[in-house]
């Protein structure tokens, strides 16, 4: 009996550790890379250039854009997975630019 609790114990600490390194991975790559969707990507969110040229941070992009601010951090990062047509309206405006300087198509 006292080896099959160690047994179990060392299971739960093996499970513990995979899950943890697991979740690591997960928190460093991003979603889409660690599930094998990150290399599947065409679009690139081009914010992160506009926003260096004009010298903006995630919240002048917030205040300027009229956006939520969790938005306008993951823009600012090129991560957005979406973007609507509202926010790229905005975008355009803001910066006086054409869809295609916001987002632009690469295929694989």
């Amino acid at each position: 009996m006292p080896d099959l609790v160690v047994a179990c114990a060392l299971a739960c600490v093996h499970s513990t550790i995979l899950s943890i390194l697991i979740l690591r991975e997960f928190v460093k790559r991003g979603p889409g890379s660690f599930f094998g969707l990150g290399a599947c990507r065409v679009i690139k969110v081009k914010v992160p250039e506009l926003m260096k040229a004009k010298g903006y941070n995630a919240t002048d992009l917030m205040r300027h854009a009229n956006i939520a601010y969790g938005t306008a951090l993951r823009l600012s990062r090129g991560e957005a997975e979406a973007i609507s047509f509202e926010v790229l309206e905005s975008l355009c405006k803001l910066f006086g630019v054409r869809v295609e300087d916001v987002i632009e198509y690469v295929p694989n």
